[in-house]
């Protein structure tokens, strides 16, 4: 009995001991398929380690470029500040510069039409001018003249200030009424006197035409009142006029002279031309 029931006890045992056999088959299956698959996940993980490395040095990498690319904006943003100020100080000056252009230009064309006003008036002139001239060479004489006023010369000797005149002679047979008039005066400690000629130059040579007047002036009067001598200093306008023949036709210019005359035997008058006067100077072409 005990035989049996060992054996029926030995029978279960094998039985439990084939079904532990078949589970420790299974669990070596699983554990061979677990250690695949362990190695797999060790092979990945030292690639997922490997990347981390190389984004953990490019991250530090982008953390140095970001730093400096931070101070590169501040230093952007600085001066981008002083542009903004320099660009409004010159908006400041060029509405400035603008308002002046503005003034300048207003007055350019004030001026322009000054300018224009003054034109039209000198036109004007001109063809009084002209017709005056006309009227004067239709009439067969032909007028040049020359006027001044408070022109004085105080020389002795030698050509005067201003009293010059040139004119274009239309006819080699005309003939020439030249006038000068002026204000003269000739003064000395004893009798002198001064000379004002009218002289010629053209093609021919500079010479004088014998058209001349003469001043003389004694050196004192007798004031009766005092018994004593007054030195005379007078101031007269003057004229004097002739006529030549055989100046060539073409460009000639007269001219006025004074000199020292030995009249009244003193060389060394005193001779002034102009005092506070005007004078004139005129040629006229005509024809015989």
């Amino acid at each position: 009995s005990k035989a049996g029931a060992a054996d029926s006890k030995a029978g279960a045992a094998l039985s439990k001991a084939d079904q532990a056999l078949s589970a420790a088959g299974a669990a070596d299956s699983k554990a061979s398929s677990a250690l695949s698959r362990a190695g797999t996940a060790d092979s990945k993980a030292g690639a997922a380690l490997s990347k981390a490395d190389s984004a953990l040095s490019a991250a530090g990498a982008a953390d140095s470029k970001a730093s400096s690319a931070l101070s590169k904006a501040g230093a952007a943003d600085s001066k981008a500040g002083a542009a903004l100020s320099k660009a409004d100080s010159a908006l400041s000056a060029a509405g400035a510069a603008d308002s002046k252009a503005s003034s300048a230009l207003s007055r350019a064309s004030t001026a322009d039409s000054k300018a224009g006003a003054a034109l039209s008036k000198a036109n004007s002139a001109q063809a009084t001018a002209d017709q005056a001239l006309s009227t004067a060479q239709s009439n067969g004489v032909k007028i040049s003249y020359r006027i001044g006023t408070n022109v004085e010369d105080s020389r002795d000797n030698g050509f005067l200030n201003g009293r010059i005149l040139s004119f274009n002679k239309n006819s080699a047979t005309s003939l020439l009424r030249i006038s000068y008039n002026d204000n003269l005066r000739v003064a000395g400690p004893v009798a002198s006197a001064c000379q004002w000629q009218i002289w010629l130059e053209n093609q021919l040579g500079n010479r004088s035409t014998g058209i001349y007047t003469t001043l003389y002036n004694t050196s004192t009067v007798n004031n009766p009142a005092t018994n004593s001598g007054v030195q005379v200093n007078s101031h007269r306008q003057s004229t004097v006029t002739g006529i030549l023949s055989g100046v060539p036709k073409g460009s000639n210019t007269i001219r006025v002279r004074v000199a020292r005359s030995p009249l009244g035997g003193n060389p060394n008058g005193d001779c002034h031309t102009g005092w506070w006067s005007s004078y004139f100077l005129e040629v006229q072409e005509f024809e015989p």
